[in-house]
């Protein structure tokens, strides 16, 4: 990726009567750098290069360094002194370990690229205040990291007041900050938006399912959102029925319409179960259709085709884990699935 400071530098190169000619040349400037990085990208990390041996020096494994330098190809060129090391110390300042700098590092190279007085600092200091400890800026997912390389004044910080001014607490959106970092990175409007959403959905914001309903959102745009709602409408649910499973389970709305068709189609075939309790139950939305909800719909038509059940279980059962469901409807009829073809 080329940086808006060498694009300005080499139009400087020209004078300003070439512009017509700057234009032309650009793409083939431009296509000769990322060329230059592409082959950068495939060179393996040397033993001998002052860059490897610093990483080396300092905890990174040979995958970690590959993957640094293959996302940063052009650090292989950097002064180690000047570029790379006044970061590494700025993270073992803060207390970070040498195996944690290499995760983190490994996971979002950018940040070597950022400053580390105007940026980096007033970033870690802020994630560990939030967080309350070193180690769990550690184990933020990868979007969260992005927070070392940016500005924390025009994202994080008026986000964190408008969630506020909505209800939230420091403590959920802290929980909000851990399962889904990219929410509260997004520009406020842009957030704004999302929260509005839930509003006219009626999402109390005091419910522990908010912050869960906020993420999903967040993953999708409009044109998403509304796809999912109107497949639920597709499939017989009403609008009420959908907020209900909303407010119940929002994480089933990660779902793609595709899977939520394919499993409500598959649990409603059978006869035994309805659309409510499918409203009751909406974690089955997010199994797996073809290694859990098929299979185990086809052993309770088995056993009730064998009569060794009068009445189908409650749609729960289709949650069960793999020990709890074979102990209770495979094992004691284990001669009957032999011949089905079931373990």
């Amino acid at each position: 990726m080329i940086s808006a400071q060498l694009r300005k530098s080499f139009f400087y190169l020209l004078p300003k009567e070439a512009a017509s000619y700057r234009r032309a040349l650009c793409p083939y400037f431009f296509s000769a750098v990322a060329a230059s990085d592409n082959q950068l990208a495939k060179r393996k990390p040397q033993n001998s290069d002052p860059v490897s041996v610093f990483f080396r020096e300092n905890g990174f494994s040979d995958t970690q360094l590959e993957r640094v330098l293959k996302r940063m190809p052009r650090l292989r060129f950097a002064n180690v002194e000047k570029s790379i090391k006044p970061k590494i110390s700025l993270f073992k300042e803060f207390g970070f370990s040498d195996s944690q700098i290499a995760k983190i590092i490994s996971a979002e190279p950018s940040i070597l690229c950022t400053s580390a007085s105007r940026k980096l600092l007033p970033s870690l200091s802020l994630l560990q205040n939030l967080l309350g400890s070193i180690s769990d800026v550690v184990t933020l997912r990868k979007p969260g990291l992005r927070y070392l390389t940016g500005d924390l004044s025009k994202t994080l910080y008026p986000n964190i007041e408008f969630l506020k001014s909505r209800g939230l607490s420091m403590q959920r959106i802290i929980c909000l900050l851990r399962i889904a970092p990219g929410s509260l990175s997004m520009k406020p409007e842009s957030l704004r938006k999302h929260v509005e959403k839930l509003e006219a959905f009626a999402f109390d914001s005091s419910s522990k399912m908010y912050i869960y309903a906020l993420w999903v959102s967040s993953c999708m745009d409009d044109r998403m959102w509304e796809i999912k709602l109107q497949t639920f409408r597709n499939l017989g649910f009403t609008d009420s029925e959908i907020l209900e499973i909303l407010r119940k389970a929002p994480q089933a709305f990660a779902t793609s319409p595709e899977k939520i068709e394919k499993i409500v189609e598959a649990v409603l075939s059978t006869k035994r179960y309805t659309v409510k309790s499918m409203v009751s139950n909406p974690q089955i939305l997010w199994c797996s259709i073809e290694k859990r909800i098929k299979p185990r719909l086809k052993v309770l038509e088995i056993l009730e085709e064998s009569k060794l059940i009068k009445k189908w279980p409650a749609l729960p059962v289709l949650r069960y884990t793999d020990q709890r469901f074979h102990e209770k409807f495979v094992a004691p009829y284990g001669s009957v699935f032999t011949d089905q073809g079931f373990p």
